[in-house]
């Protein structure tokens, strides 16, 4: 009698085994990865954010006026990156309007997800409005973050209500609210 011999092959239930395994690790993997992108397009708005009102306030320190006089008492920044935002990260560009006046001060490394947009007015009521708009999590429905600053002795400061609807038209300052982010659409650009 003679022995069989078994191919030194893997058998069709083992490749399968593997198959089912790596569909397993993939349906528990993609859900923590989508998160990891989430919460970082959400840190670099914040940054965004904090550091453009940070810019705006050494662009005052430098020339005790934001924006310069002569740019007379209001400027408008163009959108950066250009829009329209989607769910890509986009290159910054210093050179559109307005953004003169804060790249000095400002350190943007890498792209942008999202784009930003300031208006700041001087005069009797010194205030800086700071405008995030993009996709957060690639489904195509924008979301936005608008944060509106009063100047008091050189520092944006973010105003109480009142004050807040009373510079801007709206209030609160902060809109959405700290926390709620991910819950406002903006729409199509």
């Amino acid at each position: 009698m003679t022995a069989v011999r078994r191919g030194s092959g893997f058998t069709l239930i083992e490749l399968m085994m593997v198959v089912a395994i790596i569909g397993i690790l993939s349906t528990v993997a993609y859900p923590i990865t989508s998160r990891a992108v989430l919460r970082t397009k959400t840190t670099e708005r914040g940054y965004m954010l904090r550091a453009l009102k940070q810019a705006a306030e050494s662009s005052y320190n430098q020339s005790d006026r934001f924006p310069p006089a002569s740019m007379g008492a209001m400027v408008a920044s163009a959108t950066n990156p250009p829009a329209p935002p989607g769910s890509s990260a986009r290159q910054f560009n210093p050179t559109l309007a307005g953004w003169n006046l804060v790249t000095p001060f400002l350190a943007v490394e890498g792209a942008l997800y999202f784009s930003y947009q300031f208006t700041a007015w001087e005069g009797a009521n010194p205030r800086l409005l700071i405008f995030a708009i993009g996709d957060l999590d690639g489904d195509g429905a924008l979301t936005s973050k608008q944060i509106g600053y009063v100047r008091a002795q050189g520092t944006y400061l973010l105003p109480v209500d009142a004050t807040c609807s009373a510079a801007f038209g709206f209030a609160p300052c902060e809109v959405p609210p700290q926390g709620q982010e991910d819950d406002v659409t903006f729409g199509t650009f």
